[in-house]
């Protein structure tokens, strides 16, 4: 399986898969004594923790990222030996994150050499991302600031360290310290002796990369991936040519981003499907158990008579039948039980709402890469236990997304590149706002009718026998109809509030309804912004609300469950 991870370009379904990434923070000693053996240890760990992935990973490549201040000594040496991790089929780069804790031209002065100050400069301009700490009280706060971001930011923190006590603010033991004490994933290594011990929860570790590669993992067929990614490819040839902009800016996304898009909504829409079909037996059910068991109680006598008048022999007595409508009763409740633990177990309704997220952060992704724009990757917030929330594999899966994104194609024509956001973005997400708010008002409306024709057809039932006892009309024949009706009916209303509470299609049209006035206002101001820099500014604030949306529709959802 591994070996076919390198076959991304004969595969659309192996490039819609996205790679794990690990984190691997680093905090050490400046002058090591030992730095060859140091640097075997950090090999090891390496290794190991490569063998780690290979095994739990079953449908998912991996890669790994260094996050690291570029320190001399421990910092570069951990750096390094990630960086020079031989990947499977050389496709799966490992990646560096940099953080300094003070403006790069005063960090260097703390180096001992040109040849220093040379190598740090390479490493730097090989780094995906560079932060610097800025804000810090003291050159010793900054440096405790700089380590502690390198803890919260990794997945694994080495360390490496002589078991002594900081010699300052924010040295190697201090951050150690800092790390043991938040919960954070460790391996120490003896900086004299280069011994390795391992301070690992493997099921906290696992747990979110787990859930990346169940993702992978999900059955999607070539061509229905190649049928989404041509209609989207479609969809943007036709807007790069309505808005001025050459063919060739599509083509970083076309082989990469657009399938991992393609795999995100197939498996949305899937399990969207998947939840509301749950949804509808189980209220479906709910209903028809009541009917049996007002069919039963009202119609025992009638059923009884054909019965007898049409089977002179039957074997059929009135506990038989009793007990024939109470299985059904019992058939239909336990349908309904296996239902909702089916939808519950297989995670029909968390996977709708994470693989929806993902969509819509892939397809923001691949405008602002379309346009030449960086856009920030998903953090997770630091006050959270991230290794066992269980949507933290989507930061992880996001991290790929972000890390890998392709060679951007420069858009040096201002004009051309607001009329392709404006009409390919911000226009259409306003369009899709706004015919999604006017869909979700139609079928709210329609099922509000059916409910409000239950309860007058309900009151109807109610009000004949109470007219024909006033009237002293006969109305016995028609009886055990009505009193059917006066049951049955509320069933079935309570059934359709059910539904429309799982669908929330008033919700949705309002909250699609309010998105659609910043949108027109972000599309006023990309046809005024004067430069580059604020043409960015106005489409990051836009991807900020729809994301914030994304996130609030998430967290809606995400009590929604379905009970019995």
């Amino acid at each position: 399986m591994k070996d076919d991870f390198t076959k991304y370009s004969t595969s659309v379904e192996l490039a819609s898969r996205i790679p794990a990434v690990l984190r691997i923070g680093v905090t050490g000693h400046r002058n090591l004594e030992f730095p060859a053996l140091i640097s075997d240890s950090i090999r090891k760990v390496i290794k190991e923790l490569d063998e780690l992935l290979k095994k739990e990973l079953k449908y998912s490549p991996h890669t790994f990222m260094t996050l690291s201040p570029l320190a001399e000594g421990s910092d570069r040496l951990v750096a390094r030996e990630v960086l020079n991790w031989s990947a499977p089929g050389g496709c799966y780069h490992p990646f560096l994150e940099v953080v300094l804790p003070m403006p790069e031209e005063v960090y260097v002065r703390d180096f001992k050499s040109e040849e220093s100050v040379r190598e740090f400069k390479e490493y730097l301009a090989r780094a995906r991302l560079i932060k610097v700490i800025d804000g810090a009280r003291s050159r010793e706060d900054a440096f405790e600031i700089a380590g502690q971001y390198v803890v919260q930011g990794s997945d694994i923190l080495i360390a490496i360290w002589n078991g002594k006590a900081a010699a300052g603010q924010g040295g190697t033991a201090d951050i150690v310290d800092y790390a043991r004490k938040t919960g954070h994933q460790l391996v120490v290594i003896d900086a004299t002796s280069g011994e390795i011990t391992y301070e690992l929860d493997r099921k906290r570790l696992l747990a979110p990369l787990r859930d990346l590669d169940a993702y992978n993992g999900k059955s999607i067929r070539n061509r229905e991936i190649e049928a989404f990614s041509a209609s989207r490819d479609e969809s943007f040839l036709k807007m790069t040519h309505t808005s001025g902009l050459p063919e060739e800016v599509l083509q970083p996304v076309e082989r990469d981003l657009v399938p991992k898009y393609a795999r995100a909504s197939i498996l949305a829409k899937r399990y969207q499907r998947r939840y509301f079909y749950a949804g509808i037996v189980l209220y479906v059910m709910a209903m028809l158990a009541v009917t049996t068991v007002a069919t039963h109680a009202l119609f025992e006598h009638d059923m009884m008579a054909i019965i007898e008048e049409h089977w002179h022999d039957s074997p059929i007595t009135e506990t038989a039948l009793e007990l024939i409508f109470k299985g059904l009763e019992i058939v239909q409740m336990l349908i309904i039980l296996l239902v909702v633990g089916l939808s519950n177990y297989f995670g029909f309704h968390r996977q709708w709402i994470d693989y929806r997220f993902l969509a819509e952060r892939i397809r923001a992704a691949i405008f602002f890469t379309i346009a030449g724009i960086r856009y920030e990757p998903l953090r997770y917030p630091r006050y959270l236990d991230k290794n066992m929330q269980s949507d933290y594999w989507i930061v992880k899966a996001f991290s790929w997304i972000w890390y890998a994104s392709p060679v951007r194609v420069q858009v040096n024509d201002l004009q051309k590149l607001k009329n392709f956001l404006k009409l390919a973005w911000i226009d259409d997400q306003k369009d899709f706002y706004h015919r999604g708010s006017q869909r979700q008002e139609r079928k709210n409306e329609r099922w509000e009718t059916l409910a409000f024709g239950l309860f007058i057809l309900t009151l109807l039932a109610a009000t004949i026998p109470f007219i024909g006892e006033i009237a002293h009309f006969d109305y016995h024949g028609i009886r055990p109809y009505l009193y059917m009706i006066g049951i049955v009916f509320p069933a079935c209303g309570a059934s359709v509030a059910g539904y429309l509470a799982l669908r929330q299609f008033q919700r949705n049209a309002e909250r699609y309804e309010q998105m659609v006035p910043p949108m027109q206002n972000f599309s006023r101001q990309i046809e005024l912004a004067g430069s580059r820099e604020s043409l960015i500014e106005i489409v990051e604030e836009a991807n900020e609300l729809m994301l914030r949306e994304n996130q609030d529709w998430r967290i809606n959802l995400l009590s929604q469950k379905l009970k019995p």
